[in-house]
């Protein structure tokens, strides 16, 4: 008696691979019924979730699948195939509204500036990183990360492949400690910062 507007979702225990996560990583299914949909992955909650294109049909038998191919960060699987099955009932409970978009001025700034700017501010920041103005945020995205090869500080549009927010997650083979060191960003924080990287990580 699944609603007929879920949206599915599959949470991990560790960071995953971005290079393993595209369009096919999470699916539907139901026999040859393959509903088209959009798959979403925050690192910041560490989950993939399929948005469904269309209202599922009620009544009906599904199956969320995951792709074999997707991976965590270390290289770890699932030890074997990962499938949800369900079958959906006729209520349409909706979906909930999507949260509102950070505002650079008001959320973002003051956020990176009063929580990282006391370290990482000219003329000496810490790392080399610069982090306590507007021009020093925006910078960032131009900058490859000296801790981790081949990585942005920020890759604009992409926050799965932006060292800062794994930094701040405390995701696995980071190099030195999570950040900030003595209080760290709240979800609802590290979700804002996500949320601003996917949009574009700009002004």
């Amino acid at each position: 008696n699944v609603p007929i507007s879920v949206v599915p979702r599959i949470v991990f225990d560790r960071p995953l691979d971005p290079t393993t996560v595209n369009a096919d990583a999470f699916r539907l299914h139901s026999g040859a019924l393959t509903p088209g949909g959009t798959v979403r992955y925050s690192l910041v909650d560490r989950s993939l979730t399929f948005t469904p294109g269309v209202t599922l049909r009620t009544r009906l038998a599904y199956a969320a699948r995951l792709a074999s191919g997707v991976r965590g960060i270390d290289g770890s699987q699932p030890e074997g195939p990962v499938e949800i099955v369900f079958v959906t009932g006729s209520d349409d409970r909706g979906r909930p509204p999507a949260p509102p978009d950070p505002s650079f001025a008001e959320d973002i700034l003051p956020l990176v500036s009063s929580r990282c700017g006391t370290c990482h501010a000219p003329p000496n920041p810490a790392g080399g990183l610069a982090l306590a103005s507007a021009d020093d945020l925006i910078a960032a995205a131009a900058r490859a990360s000296s801790q981790w090869p081949g990585w942005a500080i920020l890759t604009a549009g992409s926050p799965e492949r932006s060292y800062l927010l794994y930094k701040v997650m405390d995701s696995p083979g980071l190099i030195g400690r999570r950040m900030p060191p003595d209080e760290p960003l709240t979800l609802d924080e590290a979700r804002r910062l996500e949320r601003w990287i996917s949009l574009g990580a700009g002004r």
